[in-house]
């Protein structure tokens, strides 16, 4: 029997197919359609056959898939706690990275596996690892809204200020993440602001643009992240490469934030003239 039927019985959930194939020795480790065996049973949440493959003598369990995630990856990102423990007692490779660059611990950041990446991390996961982007774990945290694990990097002593090949910080991630208009969203980015800038984020960082978080909370038209890095002291003035900062921004032409604006002033913005 070939990798393709063993491949097709995965597919299927035939746990007794599977152990059938397993014992004509076929190659587990190779790729079938872009999946080991492994990655495949591990990423479709397939317990059984996870754990048949895992007692199979010839399972490299540091493989990856097409795009270098292996199960560990998968298990991170699926939230799947007890196999994650057994992938990392097995020897499983904690800093292994995927074809971008992303760590198991920066794939437990999607879905708030905070668990997970308290796991990973005393497994001797590496807390600021980043990205081909620069993205770190933080970072992606911040941007999913991840608050759970934003707590745990924070506690293992991660760097609140590295920045991306484009310049932003964790920072800017929380504030330029999408806005799912519901209070939860609202409060959880209030929250992780607040987390960051506890832990000595750099208020006015800016990115390759110039871009301040204030100019990306100006650019949203998000008043209440405006009002908090004001009340942490931000810089209202400083300039993006357009030469024009968040108040600017506001009563722009193509933005015409008016209740922005007036936050502004009363925050003691005065046009420089």
């Amino acid at each position: 029997m070939s990798v393709k039927d063993l491949h097709f019985a995965i597919q299927k959930h035939d746990v007794e197919h599977v152990t059938r194939i397993l014992k004509n020795d076929p190659d587990v480790n190779c790729t079938y359609c872009q999946e080991t065996a492994l990655t495949r049973a591990v990423h479709g949440r397939l317990d059984k056959i996870v754990n048949i493959l895992l007692e199979y003598p010839h399972t490299d369990i540091n493989i990856g898939n097409q795009f270098d995630r292996t199960p560990l990856y998968f298990a991170s990102l699926n939230g799947q706690v007890k196999l994650v423990v057994n992938l990392l007692e097995r020897g499983s490779d904690v800093n292994c990275l995927d074809v971008a660059g992303v760590t198991p611990l920066g794939a437990s950041a999607y879905y708030d596996h905070w668990q997970i990446a308290d796991i990973l991390l005393r497994a001797s996961g590496i807390v600021n690892v980043p990205s081909k982007n620069g993205e770190s774990p933080l970072y992606r945290a911040c941007y999913y809204l991840s608050v759970n694990v934003v707590k745990v990097l924070l506690i293992h002593g991660c760097n609140v200020n590295l920045k991306t090949t484009e310049g932003k910080t964790a920072l800017m991630a929380a504030v330029i993440t999408p806005d799912e208009n519901n209070n939860t969203s609202k409060s959880t980015r209030f929250e992780i602001l607040k987390l960051l800038l506890q832990n000595g984020a750099d208020i006015d960082a800016h990115d390759k643009r110039l871009f301040t978080a204030l100019h990306y909370a100006a650019e949203g038209n998000k008043l209440d992240v405006c009002s908090l890095l004001m009340k942490h002291g931000c810089n209202l003035y400083t300039i993006n490469n357009e030469n024009m900062s968040a108040f600017g921004i506001a009563i722009s032409e193509a933005k015409q934030y008016f209740q922005l604006a007036i936050l502004f002033y009363i925050n003691g913005f005065h046009l420089r003239i």
